[in-house]
Formats: C-alpha cells, sequence, structure tokens
C-alpha cells in the first residue's frame, strides 16, 4: 500500500470515529479531499438522512475539489435514498482518483467504485481494510447476521464476581465508570437484564461525557416481576421493554401507564431465552435503527447469549478486589448448566487504569 494512501485513510478514518454511535441505520464513514499533497477539506457522515462524508468534503472543498483525490473509509453510494448518490457528486464535482477501505457489502447500494472506474476516474480499494472494517462492525453485523453487533460488558472482582452480598455499590473505580459511560455514548442501546435493573436500578445513561447522548434503553424480563415503573430506567429516553407472553399482565400495565419515557414492547411467543425467540428478538431490535447494542449483564442474561451465539466482542472490567465464595455471583452464569466449551475469546486488548485492568476481545465460537 503507498504510504501517502495509508496516512490519509488514517485521517478519514478518524473522521469517520466521529459519528460512532450517531448514523444508524446508516454507517459512520469519513471523508477527506486532498490536493497537491495538501488536505484540502474533511467530513464525516453525522447522522441518517444528513449528507454523507463525501457531499460534506466536497461542499467544504469548493472549486478546490477539480482534479483532488478523495478518501473515503466506505464505499462510495451509487443508488438514490434519503439522499442522491455520491458517484453523481463526486463525478460532478471533478475528483481525479478515489481511495476507499471497504466496499459497501449492501446489495443495491455497491457498485460505486466500478461506476467511478468506468467514467474515467481512478479507484483505489482495500486501504486499511481491517481498520476500517472495525468501525463499520454494528453496520456490517445488521446486513450480514440480520441482528446488532453486541459487545458484552461486565465489570467484577479479580476472581470473576459481579455481586456481593456484603458490598454495595460499584465494583470497579471511578476512571472504569467514566469509561463505560464513553462506551454508552458509541452504542446505540444499552442491554440489561429484569433482576439487574431492579437491583442496580441503573439509570443507564452517559453523564459526564462532553457532547454525550444518551441511547436506547433494553431491558429483558420474562415476567415482569423485576420491573416497575419507579426504576430510574423509566424516567426517561426510549426503552424497549422484552417480556414474555405469559408476564404479570397487572405489572404490564402498571408499566406503560405510569412510567415517563416512550416505551416499546416486544413479547415473543413461548420462552424468551430459547435460541429461535432471542435471536428473533434481536433482529426485531434491529429494526428500531439499533445497529450496536452494549450489553450490560447481568449474570444469566450474559450467559444465554453466549449460549445462543449472540455475542460478537467482550470487555471485562477487573477490580484487584477478591470477593472469595461468600454470597458472590458469578459475571457469567447458566441455569442449564452450560459449561460454556463451544466458544474462546480472542485477547485483542488490555488496558490499566489505577485500581482495574480490562480485558478486550472477540468471542470466536466453534460453529464459525
Amino acid at each position: 500500500m503507498d504510504a501517502e494512501d495509508i496516512r490519509y485513510m488514517k485521517l478519514a478514518m478518524i473522521e469517520a470515529k466521529k459519528g460512532v454511535g450517531r448514523t444508524s441505520p446508516n454507517p459512520p464513514v469519513g471523508a477527506v479531499v486532498v490536493r497537491d499533497g495538501e488536505v484540502v477539506s474533511t467530513g464525516f457522515h453525522e447522522s441518517a438522512g444528513e449528507p454523507h462524508a463525501e457531499i460534506i468534503a466536497l461542499k467544504k472543498a469548493g472549486e478546490r475539489a477539480y482534479g483532488a483525490t478523495l478518501y473515503v473509509t466506505l464505499e462510495p453510494c451509487n443508488h438514490y435514498g434519503k439522499t442522491p448518490p455520491c458517484t453523481k457528486a463526486i463525478l460532478k464535482a471533478g475528483i481525479r482518483k478515489v481511495v476507499y477501505s471497504c466496499a459497501d457489502p449492501v446489495a443495491g447500494h455497491c457498485g460505486g467504485g466500478l461506476f467511478l472506474r468506468e467514467s474515467g476516474v481512478i479507484v483505489t480499494e482495500g486501504i486499511l481494510k481491517n481498520e476500517g472494517e472495525e468501525i463499520l462492525r454494528p453496520f456490517l453485523s445488521v446486513y450480514l447476521k440480520d441482528r446488532p453487533y453486541i459487545l458484552l460488558k461486565m465489570g467484577m472482582t479479580l476472581d470473576g464476581k459481579i455481586y456481593r452480598t456484603n458490598r454495595s455499590g460499584y465494583i470497579t473505580s471511578d476512571e472504569s465508570l467514566h469509561h463505560v459511560h464513553e462506551l454508552r455514548n458509541e452504542f446505540d442501546a444499552v442491554m440489561i437484564g429484569g433482576r439487574t435493573a431492579r437491583i442496580d436500578n441503573p439509570r443507564l445513561d452517559c453523564r459526564g461525557v462532553t457532547g454525550g447522548r444518551d441511547g436506547v434503553k433494553i431491558v429483558i424480563d420474562p415476567t415482569l416481576k423485576n420491573l416497575s415503573p419507579e426504576l430510574k430506567l423509566f424516567q426517561k429516553g426510549t426503552v424497549i421493554v422484552v417480556t414474555g407472553d405469559d408476564c404479570d399482565k397487572d405489572r404490564l400495565s402498571e408499566i406503560k401507564s405510569k412510567s415517563e419515557c416512550f416505551l416499546k414492547f416486544i413479547i415473543p411467543n413461548g420462552d424468551i431465552f430459547n435460541k429461535k425467540n432471542l435471536s428473533t428478538v434481536m433482529k426485531e431490535i434491529a429494526t428500531y435503527g439499533v445497529s450496536s447494542i452494549l450489553l450490560e449483564g447481568g449474570s444469566y442474561l450474559a450467559g444465554q447469549m453466549l449460549h445462543h451465539h449472540l455475542v460478537d466482542s467482550v470487555k471485562f472490567f477487573y477490580n484487584s478486589s477478591i470477593a472469595g465464595n461468600n454470597g458472590t455471583l458469578s459475571a457469567v452464569s447458566s441455569i442449564t448448566g452450560d459449561d460454556f466449551s463451544d466458544f474462546k475469546i480472542k485477547i485483542r486488548a488490555l488496558e490499566s487504569y489505577v485500581d482495574d485492568f480490562v480485558v478486550s476481545g472477540d468471542v470466536i465460537y466453534k460453529d464459525t
């Protein structure tokens, strides 16, 4: 790969990351216009329905786009959607060369690179493809797996416990908590189980993050016995409640009538936690414009999601404390006796804070 192409594609990826968590169901995309070795303009896609990254960068560049090179993290679109095709604007601006990282996988959207090449534009593709696909993981998950990208986040003691009867409050440090709020800011939704909602009563927001915005909140409780409209998660924003068809109907009516948030309900037939239903629930959540979910437990929900191969990555925050066996709960558990031997975690990063360390990795399932 050309060193110059790598340099400017890295700049385009910095732009793309500015839109992470803001653009679903569209992908976050960044663009850079370069002419005579100088960055003329930059742009990123801010939200669905708004101009694409290429259009913003070209508009900023104006006449200086003529004869320039456009770097973009995703193949320029070649179709009419909520906005006109970017390929037309690229040709109109007189761009000489287009360099992109990832091909568009969506049928009917792809083909922009070929169209530009056939129109006389020099086209280079695949620059920093792996890095580009990392930014696009939520977008690619929806189109290739038919469900959101799901990251399991858990905070625990050094011996892997998330609950201790003799302690209250957070297990991990304030620094880790702030990082979790930053994570929430990058995801379309945060998901927890009903027991976690009742015991921890979390807000599931990203308070303390400059420019942050709270995503959709998802809570899964088959019976609704753990939920009440007084919980903090029902005080504002949008909440998706996933429950069973045999749930407590009085509690359902109470939540509907007294909650102060915008509510949506998903009620599958039968056991929520069988593979078919849980997969169907994730698919339906994607139809609400949710491309990424930060799964924050609890222990049983985490186990079920892993058991049914619905978790893509993990981020485990470990505190230096030891819980032992007295009244504790493991970070991941199963009431079915599953030993979780059908997957492993491929470690990608280790980070250390003052009192904690963080393990990040991808889940590799045996059948994939």
